[in-house]
């Protein structure tokens, strides 16, 4: 069994623009849980195979520019959004014991999206919930490294970074303002935009 907490944010060139909100992403505080097991390789090296599911996003707080069709003026406005992604993951590890009780681990952490929402709360004005799943690819892959310490005889520890192997962002193109109802300015792109998550997993043997 395993379950721990990560610092999770947004990577890669367009981590700003996809925010909506003229500022870098801030990493939040997010969970996982699953169950993995081991196959001993030899007496250096084991497969760990495993199944999981993750929580992931960061949050956003900045300045959105909004635009008002009434008055044809655009306005900023404060901003605080959280992206919440939850998937659901089947990491390929293999550890390399360094030490008595130390291994070094590696892997990659193939996930599928399981769900997507965007939650916006504006200085002025009601929060909403929008599911974005749309917005994003299916499939990520990542790549994880990290070392292990076994605290107890079925007690370990791990510290660990992951990072997303290919984009996320699936949207091609978003509107960006609307006059009498038709979308009349579009910013054309193909964001790149990847997880990344510095992790710290607790390990409870069910069996040694």
């Amino acid at each position: 069994l395993e379950a721990g907490v990560a610092l999770a944010t947004f990577a890669r060139s367009d981590k700003v623009s996809w925010g909506a909100a003229n500022s870098d992403p801030k990493a939040r505080v997010r969970f996982n849980i699953g169950l993995s097991t081991y196959f001993p390789l030899s007496e250096l090296f084991s497969f760990e195979p495993g199944l999981m599911y993750s929580m992931k996003g960061p949050d956003y707080k900045g300045v959105a520019i909004v635009y008002d069709p009434e008055t044809y003026e655009f306005t900023e406005i404060s901003t605080h959004k959280k992206l919440d992604l939850s998937y659901l993951e089947a990491p390929l590890m293999v550890s390399f014991n360094a030490g008595k009780k130390l291994q070094l681990v590696a892997g990659l952490k193939p996930g599928l999206l399981l769900s997507a929402t965007h939650k916006t709360n504006p200085e002025n004005g009601s929060s909403t919930n929008t599911n974005a799943k749309d917005d994003y690819k299916r499939m990520e892959v990542s790549i994880v490294t990290g070392m292990r310490y076994n605290l107890k005889e079925r007690f370990d520890v791990q510290l660990s970074y992951e990072t997303g192997l290919n984009n996320i962002a699936k949207v091609p193109y978003r509107p960006m303002l609307q006059v009498n109802g038709s979308q009349t300015i579009h910013n054309y792109f193909t964001s790149s935009v990847r997880n990344s998550l510095f992790k710290l997993t607790l390990f409870y043997k069910i069996k040694s």
